[in-house]
């Protein structure tokens, strides 16, 4: 498969409640010194990348994420978009993970937060509606330049390689998480590295290959290895809470 669109996936950066493992849902928390640092260092990490779009939730840990990432892409607009936001947990946010972890099961799923059908219907509704949206724009722009360089006819896709747009995708542990396992599940994406299990660390990257077909590639997860100054990802396997 030859890529139209290379999808690049970040997770804002720490917070505090992510430290103290408090439960933050859409609560709209700031990042602290280390969520600072990481953001910086993932903005230097993909500081070559040509991006032609970018996306964010609008809750500032996730925004300041990505602003950060987009200082060395000065000409790129910011487009901040509630449907990026966490799950948001009612009366759960604000308190501590273990406390959620201890209490009964149906104290646990109730108390009024947004529920997994529900939330997994804003995801789908926001890649179909952003991203494959765009992949479609720009499939048909290569169809396009192919018939006109190749003396094809107008709507076949040219053979010879093309340079694959960049787009940035900055939002919350749990929504990227249930974003790629919609993606797999649906047979959208194939999945090259293996996320049953998989933890989506605070300021790390994944990116998912797509092509002119609206299907791809993910072909990295949670790649973290910018954060230790290390010159490949290196992915993360520890298992993560949604609710951070």
């Amino acid at each position: 498969m030859m890529p139209v669109v290379i999808v690049y996936i970040v997770r804002h950066g720490e917070t505090e409640e992510n430290r103290r493992a408090i439960i933050q849902g859409q609560r709209d928390t700031e990042l602290n010194d280390a969520g600072r640092t990481q953001a910086h260092q993932v903005g230097s990490a993909l500081e070559k990348i040509p991006f032609k779009k970018a996306w964010s939730s609008d809750l500032c840990r996730a925004a300041a994420t990505a602003e950060e990432i987009l200082k060395h892409h000065p000409d790129l607009e910011l487009v901040k978009q509630p449907a990026l936001r966490e799950r948001y947990m009612g009366e759960w946010e604000g308190k501590a993970v273990k406390d959620r972890h201890a209490a009964s099961r149906a104290d646990a799923s109730g108390r009024g937060q947004e529920s997994v059908p529900d939330m997994s219907a804003r995801v789908a509704q926001w890649w179909d509606e952003n991203v494959h949206r765009y992949v479609k724009e720009v499939a048909g722009s290569v169809a396009i330049d192919g018939a006109r360089d190749g003396g094809r006819e107008e709507g076949s896709v040219s053979e010879g390689p093309v340079d694959p747009h960049a787009v940035l995708v900055v939002s919350h542990g749990y929504f990227i998480g249930l974003l790629l396992r919609g993606l797999i599940d649906s047979g959208t994406i194939g999945d090259a590295v293996g996320i049953a299990g998989g933890r989506v660390g605070n300021a790390s990257v994944t990116v998912v290959e797509i092509g002119s077909d609206g299907r791809g590639l993910l072909s990295k997860f949670s790649d973290m290895g910018h954060l230790t100054g290390t010159q490949a990802w290196a992915g993360s396997t520890e298992a993560d809470s949604h609710t951070r």
